[in-house]
């Protein structure tokens, strides 16, 4: 697959992790570098972005306290458990890979039968 700047910002909404305004791209789990290797080595952008959530599983793991909810008059805060991340990460690459697959290429090949009793 030939990797343009378009195609990095695609797979970036697809993984959730656009550049903000005003930042860069260190701003992201992702640099522009590996999400380039990513997209050379799948057969489409859904399979990068499949193995990108699949990598993103393992760094959610890493991260401590998403916050799943906050409130103000109590100060009120509920935290996403890494669990519920993990599941979340998980999911999405499944998706991915699924309409990866959708899109994959197959060969098809035939039995071809051979005369041998020509006369030239």
């Amino acid at each position: 697959m030939t990797v343009t700047p378009t195609l990095i910002t695609d797979l970036r909404e697809l993984i959730a992790e656009e550049i903000p305004s005003g930042g860069t791209e260190a701003d992201t789990r992702f640099s522009n570098a590996r999400l380039t290797v990513r997209l050379e080595a799948a057969y489409s952008i859904e399979e990068a972005a499949a193995e990108c959530w699949d990598i993103k599983a393992g760094k959610f793991q890493a991260e401590i306290g998403k916050f799943k909810s906050v409130g103000s008059g109590q100060e009120a805060a509920q935290w996403y458990s890494p669990q519920e991340q993990l599941e979340y990460c998980q999911k999405m690459a499944r998706m991915y890979r699924e309409k990866s697959e959708g899109r994959s290429f197959g060969v098809a090949v035939a039995a071809v039968q051979v005369i041998d009793d020509l006369d030239y």
